[in-house]
C-alpha cells in the first residue's frame, strides 16, 4: 500500500513493524511518519496532508 501526493510527487510506502504498528516511509525524502496502532489512523494522517492512499496490485 502506498500514499501518493500528486502536488510534490512524494510517495510513502505503508509498512507494519514487528510490534504491529503501522508507519510510512518515503524513499525520496528519507522520512518516516509517526507509528500508529491502527492502520486507519495512519491513513487518516495521510488524507489530512493531502495524500491519496492506493492499494498495490
Amino acid at each position: 500500500m502506498e500514499a501518493v501526493n500528486k502536488t510534490n510527487g512524494n510517495i510513502y510506502s505503508i509498512q507494519q513493524d514487528t510490534n504491529g504498528k503501522w508507519f510510512g516511509y518515503c524513499d525520496r525524502t528519507k522520512e518516516y511518519t509517526p507509528a500508529f496502532v491502527k492502520l486507519k489512523g495512519l491513513i487518516g494522517l495521510f488524507e489530512l496532508k493531502g495524500y491519496e492512499v492506493v492499494e498495490e496490485c
